[in-house]
């Protein structure tokens, strides 16, 4: 029986004859090995034996893969499986096999130096997620922290202040929202909002916060060449300076003073200075004539008492 009808029986199911077929080409597997042993030298430590031996698991290989209708011959094909096969045993690679990273791999289980600790090199491997993992954490923990320190923050100041806050900001509301549901005018709600806002900025604890997240660390930028780190330290030099109290001159205090409308007035706290400016720049009286109405000595009194809380409450836009 030829080769080709012995594969074709094996192929359909009769694979005890893999044997037979076996000893009909075994002297070609033999002979084959041999040559490559002249061929090799010996190269990677192989030996005879080693090439016989892997030749029987070629021969099943070829067995499996072999089209009977094709037209080469069963042996030509089995002596490219032997071939394969002898490469294998011989450690050899191909160029596109030397540059494949999995070729030049080592075994994540070999140890560490000369320790006896037990550890491996796949020990000293970094988690890729690991890393993502630590920045989310602390993270979630900043936010906490902040939050916390906003909510103590918030605790300190008037109820309406920091009410106005936590709804416009947690709650996303309008300004319209929140005055339609306290029955006051939206200049109200926005005095209360940037007076919240103000008093914020003064916190010594939340002024701590933004100054960890100052990424100090950053280069030049590629756009103007000027030093991120530098533009860094102007703007919380800025920003330390709006957070210092400034008297604004007195041209400007009287001209916002002229400028503020019924709303602004309506929503200013202190009793006496709400009733000057109603007096004043609802009414039309002049200074004196305020002074006079309310018990006070000069008109100039009144007047300072206005431009006074203008300069400590008044949010330039």
């Amino acid at each position: 029986m030829t080769n080709e009808e012995l594969v074709t029986l094996i192929q359909a199911g009769e694979r005890d004859r893999l044997a037979e077929l076996w000893e009909q080409v075994e002297k070609f597997v033999a002979m084959k090995a041999r040559q490559r042993m002249t061929f090799s030298c010996g190269a990677g430590g192989v030996e005879f034996d080693d090439l016989y031996n892997c030749g029987y698991l070629a021969l099943v290989a070829a067995t499996d893969t072999y089209n009977v209708t094709a037209a080469c011959s069963f042996i030509s094909w089995l002596s490219l499986s032997l071939k394969t096969a002898f490469a294998e045993a011989g450690g050899y690679r191909s160029k596109r096999q030397a540059h494949d990273p999995l070729h030049c791999a080592g075994s994540l289980d070999a140890p560490v130096g000369d320790d006896t600790d037990g550890a491996t090199l796949g020990d000293l491997q970094a988690d890729p997620t690991a890393a993502q993992d630590f920045q989310n954490a602390e993270d979630r923990l900043f936010l906490e922290q902040l939050h916390d320190a906003l909510e103590k923050a918030m605790d300190q100041l008037p109820t309406q202040h920091g009410d106005t806050l936590r709804r416009r900001f947690y709650q996303q509301q309008t300004l319209d929202e929140i005055a339609a549901d306290e029955g006051v005018s939206k200049e109200a709600v926005r005095q209360w909002q940037s007076k919240g806002l103000q008093a914020l900025r003064q916190e010594a604890e939340l002024q701590q916060f933004v100054e960890d997240r100052t990424p100090y660390y950053m280069n030049a930028s590629a756009k103007s060449g000027e030093r991120t780190v530098e533009r860094i330290v102007i703007r919380r030099e800025q920003l330390v300076e709006q957070r210092t109290p400034k008297r604004l001159d007195r041209d400007r205090l009287v001209k916002i003073a002229a400028d503020v409308g019924a709303d602004y007035i309506n929503a200013i706290e202190d009793i006496s200075v709400r009733l000057y400016f109603r007096l004043r720049f609802l009414h039309g009286m002049n200074w004196k004539e305020v002074a006079a109405l309310t018990g006070k000595r000069t008109g100039a009194a009144v007047r300072d008492a206005c431009l006074r809380y203008l300069d400590a409450h008044y949010v330039c836009e």
